[in-house]
């Protein structure tokens, strides 16, 4: 048996079986098997089996080295995760944002999805008094506990401002983006009064900051910000789950105002505890697609209510809501 070693001894082996090599090129899958094996498994045989012992110690001996290597990899990788959320805690804040950006595969999607309208008044299911249908129930259950982005774990708690919300408005708005603004605080303001906070503006010591600002800008402002998004807000809370301050960025450029005026009034609802979104309610301002609603629907007005309602409190349960609220 003859051991092919070289390439020219390879391209003669070829001739022999009759393979006529392609570009000067031997074609090794044309070879018979055995062949190919004898080439692939006596390749340096000339070498003793002590040398072949030397090369599977030399071999054993790497693989512990990028095993141990891992490990230690793993080991600081966890300390440093470790570090990080103990400082964290010790912080006592955590945070979540949320945002929105034109998404016309979502929108496709949501074409073939069964989507909803939200009433214009409560229907038969709904309770009297300070009570709230069963449709706005399940829908806070679906907005206010959890967020579109988050770095920690999905919270499943209430979380509220329970001290005023102080406005400091920056960056470039248009006199439209100012009316905007206004006109919602006003709702808001309604909406909460029974809570006993309120909205205001202020360019002092602001806890809420709205910055109009050309989108490609907005990492400039927030490291935090997720690409593509042309509204996008992140709230930061307390151990107690309240809410102690938020920023909020709408895009300057790239939109028309009624598509601005509605991330206004998202963004900023968004940031005051009902921080997901949803594919539910298609004229909801919470809904998950791009969408341009200029108002708040019913449903909406009632998940501000709940949410601000004096009987649900920052860090309860969704099944805690619900029993504070059959209470008087």
């Amino acid at each position: 048996m003859v051991l092919l070693r070289h390439r020219r001894d390879l391209i003669k082996a070829h001739s022999t079986v009759g393979v006529k090599p392609i570009n000067n090129r031997p074609i090794i899958t044309l070879l018979p098997v055995a062949v190919a094996d004898m080439i692939t498994q006596n390749r340096g045989s000339g070498r003793s089996p002590r040398d072949k012992a030397a090369r599977d110690e030399v071999a054993r001996k790497r693989q512990i080295a990028r095993i141990q290597s891992a490990r230690l990899t793993f080991t600081r990788l966890s300390l440093g995760l470790f570090l990080v959320g103990l400082c964290a805690n010790c912080a006592g804040d955590r945070f979540a944002g949320g945002g929105d950006r034109p998404n016309p595969q979502a929108k496709s999607i949501s074409s073939t999805a069964e989507v909803q309208s939200a009433p214009s008044g409560d229907s038969g299911d709904a309770l009297k008094s300070e009570r709230y249908s069963r449709r706005a129930l399940a829908y806070f259950s679906e907005i206010a506990f959890g967020s579109e982005f988050s770095q920690n774990a999905p919270v499943r708690r209430v979380r509220k401002w329970t001290k005023n919300l102080r406005i400091s408005v920056q960056g470039q708005p248009t006199r439209q983006d100012r009316r905007t603004l206004e006109r919602i605080v006003g709702e808001l303001n309604g909406l909460i009064d029974r809570d006993g906070i309120q909205l205001d503006f202020t360019e002092t010591s602001p806890n809420v900051v709205i910055l109009f600002a050309p989108h490609g800008d907005f990492i400039n402002h927030e490291p935090s910000y997720v690409p593509g998004n042309l509204g996008f807000f992140y709230t930061w809370w307390n151990n107690d789950m309240q809410l102690v301050r938020s920023r909020i960025l709408i895009s300057s450029d790239r939109i028309t105002q009624k598509e601005r005026n509605h991330l206004i009034r998202e963004e900023l609802t968004q940031s005051m505890g009902l921080m997901n979104d949803a594919w539910t309610y298609q004229n909801s301002t919470f809904y998950q697609g791009w969408t341009r609603t200029q108002n708040y629907s019913e449903l909406d007005r009632d998940l501000i209510r709940i949410l601000y309602d004096p009987r649900v409190k920052p860090g309860q349960t969704p099944s805690q809501v619900r029993q504070a609220l059959r209470s008087k």
